[in-house]
């Protein structure tokens, strides 16, 4: 085989997309445009034999997750109060005592390699100067929480989680005990889509 195979090549219909040639314009083998000049524009099609293939690169192998590295699928919030930690407003700045078959779920999660943080408005950032209605400074009280928040979880779940009162694209689940689950798209709740599906199932005629 020749080191430079010839093969008449043009462009598709319209002007080349990489060098605005016209259509018309002849390429080799190689992918150079044999007009006035030349160039490496590659966006043509083969009017003839073979295509001359270039042989592929090697995968760069992909260097092992650094420890707290996120993983690819997102994260997961768990709530503070009232589902990961007793709620009792009468202890309130304080964390109450672990909800065992939670901390157990969480501590699952962790030893899969799952990123999860605590989702709490504990931490929330707020325009108001003092939090109400405890007339503390609310940015005080913030930085306070987050570092109860870090003592309860090295306590109870054997390490420091992230605290955070933010969702964000990459957060594919929360567990809270005020949130409603929607079905995607439609408004309405999945209490009401599970609803009409265990109606429908008794509803099925029963065979003999």
């Amino acid at each position: 085989m020749p080191d430079r195979l010839t093969i008449e090549r043009r462009h598709p219909p319209g002007s080349c997309k990489t060098c605005g040639h016209p259509p018309g314009d002849h390429y080799d083998g190689r992918g150079h445009c044999d007009a006035a000049g030349g160039c490496e524009c590659v966006a043509f099609v083969q009017e003839g034999a073979a295509v001359e293939k270039k042989p592929a690169k090697p995968k760069k192998p992909r260097a092992p997750k650094e420890a707290g590295e996120a993983p690819m699928n997102g994260w997961t919030g768990v709530d503070l109060d009232g589902v990961l930690a007793y709620w009792d407003e009468a202890h309130f700045p304080d964390i109450g005592p672990p909800i065992a078959p939670m901390v157990e779920r969480v501590q699952g999660w962790l030893a899969e390699g799952k990123d999860v943080r605590i989702f709490t408005a504990r931490v929330a950032r707020t325009a108001d100067e003092t939090y109400e209605p405890y007339h503390l400074n609310a940015e005080e009280f913030r930085r306070d929480q987050e570092h109860r928040i870090q003592a309860w979880c090295q306590q109870h779940l054997g390490r420091v989680l992230p605290v955070t009162a933010i969702k964000d694209f990459q957060m594919v689940e929360l567990w809270d005990d005020r949130c409603v689950q929607m079905e995607t798209n439609t408004g309405r709740p999945m209490v009401e889509v599970l609803a009409g599906l265990t109606l429908e199932v008794l509803r099925e005629p029963t065979t003999p």
